[in-house]
């Protein structure tokens, strides 16, 4: 029944006095089997009830047999005024209209109207005065208050068979009374005659809705339940006003909200994942992207230093150029007095361009010099043996790996830290130089596998004082040292 969301905690820290809430929609009758079974919870969205408490719904009003007596009076209404109508018909000599409705058989006793010519209702108040969410939280005491109240209320102004049928809910949020009306009135004319029909508005409390909750108001008072908000006249002020008016409030029944709350959830739910899809997308893309730019930055540091040793080149040219230069523009400062200050000048700026030159050329060769160094120093050590390499299979993350003749090495960190900016380059000349090294193994081993192969031979066509004698004279060579 509640149009509001589930709170654990429904005390507010702003309302004294709770407003009563009184609504009505319109009901057909065709439809009072579909009521009774939602009000038995027998059908119906029984999605928002605790079907464990139904057992303590309680029926207020009406006997069980209230649906029977209000088809039963509309089927007696519905033949008292096809009798009536065709006799006011006949009365005034209209015989063939009078065949007509004759003809045309009973109607039903009520104006056609949107809803129904019924009235379903609910009286209830916002579930913290009752003391929370659910009846396990509410005030007993409070529920018979209320209770007693309402039926008052409905019974003084829905008198004699108005008020068909009442019933308290207690197992959902709040509770809350509904209760079904049926007003009749009689309606006597010259056509039709005596007329006995469904007229909600012949009730001032449902023709008037302003009225309807000024008398619920008063009627609660005693209970610290208090009238609405004046919607209505607040309406009616800002048109005389020429102020834009509030829209009128819309009761929304539960079955409606839950559903807007399930596409809004889903909405949302939809919104997230489409966001951490997207976020994804550009982790992915962002990744890939950081892994191209690391390969081309590789490459751009090979270029730089192809450059920066270039530019050292260059830099001693510019020097040299700027030195004659200098020279040039001295011995022209006598022979040029009258144009000193511009010849001053543009000394002045040969001078700064020289010093930057000078300077950035003495930066680059200690850079290029510190290169050579670390370079040196990492190709005399690897030559010693004192560390290898390690990389991933894709060459990335290449760092150094100290091998056992390094453990009592006093620099390692220091030598470590000045051969990792030339790591890349120093590997490169290490495996340049590894490769010769084992290309010139290869040829000697080669060389010395022909020289044994051709002693092997000799061997096979000597007599044994010549062996002897050649294994005399290789003796001998062996001892002066390699070359034989």
């Amino acid at each position: 029944m509640s149009t509001l969301p589930t709170f654990d905690t429904a005390a507010s820290a702003i309302q004294t006095q709770h407003p009563a809430v009184l609504n009505f929609k319109g009901l057909h009758p065709k439809d009072l089997g579909k009521f009774a079974m939602h009000d038995k919870r027998r059908g119906g969205d029984l999605s928002h009830i605790n079907t464990r408490l139904s057992a303590m719904n309680e029926v207020l009003h009406g006997g069980p047999q209230w649906i029977d007596t209000v088809r039963e009076k509309i089927r007696a209404a519905r033949a008292t005024n096809y009798k009536e109508h065709i006799a006011a018909l006949k009365a005034k000599s209209r015989q063939r209209e009078a065949a007509e409705v004759e003809a045309a058989g009973p109607r039903d006793p009520w104006w056609p109207c949107k809803g129904g010519p019924m009235r379903e209702g609910l009286l209830t108040v916002n579930k913290a005065w009752f003391g929370g969410t659910g009846q396990s939280l509410w005030d007993p005491e409070r529920i018979k208050a209320f209770t007693r109240t309402a039926l008052t209320f409905l019974r003084t102004y829905f008198p004699g068979d108005q008020l068909c049928y009442a019933s308290a809910h207690r197992d959902e949020e709040a509770f809350h009374i509904h209760f079904i009306v049926l007003v009749w009135t009689v309606r006597t004319t010259l056509n039709r005659g005596r007329q006995i029909l469904l007229q909600a508005s012949a009730n001032p409390l449902l023709a008037r809705y302003e009225y309807a909750q000024d008398l619920v108001g008063a009627a609660f008072h005693h209970l610290g339940i208090r009238r609405g908000a004046h919607r209505a006249e607040q309406r009616r002020a800002a048109r005389a006003a020429g102020r834009p008016a509030p829209e009128p409030r819309r009761h929304v029944p539960p079955s409606q909200y839950r559903q807007a709350e399930i596409a809004r959830g889903r909405a949302e739910a939809q919104r997230l994942v489409s966001a951490a899809e997207a976020k994804a997308a550009g982790i992915v893309d962002a990744a890939r992207r950081s892994a191209a730019e690391l390969a081309r930055d590789g490459d751009e540091a090979q270029r730089r230093l192809a450059a920066t040793l270039a530019q050292i080149g260059r830099l001693k040219s510019e020097r040299a150029a700027q030195d004659a230069a200098l020279l040039h523009l001295r011995k022209s400062a006598d022979a040029e007095r009258g144009r000193a200050a511009e010849a001053k000048e543009d000394a002045d700026q040969a001078v700064k361009r020289y010093r930057l030159a000078n300077a950035a050329a003495r930066e680059a060769q200690a850079k290029a010099k510190g290169i050579v160094g670390s370079l040196t120093l990492g190709l005399r050590l690897f030559a010693e043996g004192m560390f290898t390499f390690a990389d991933n299979e894709t060459g990335s993350n290449l760092r150094l790996v100290w091998t056992a003749r390094a453990r009592d090495l006093p620099q390692q960190h220091r030598n470590e830290a000045r051969l990792n900016p030339v790591l890349p380059l120093l590997k490169r000349f290490a495996d340049t130089v590894s490769a010769a090294l084992e290309a010139m193994v290869r040829k000697e081993r080669r060389a010395i596998a022909d020289d044994a192969a051709f002693l092997a031979n000799l061997r096979d066509s000597l007599n044994p004082d010549q062996i002897a004698r050649l294994s005399r004279i290789a003796a001998a060579r062996d001892m002066d040292g390699p070359g034989f």
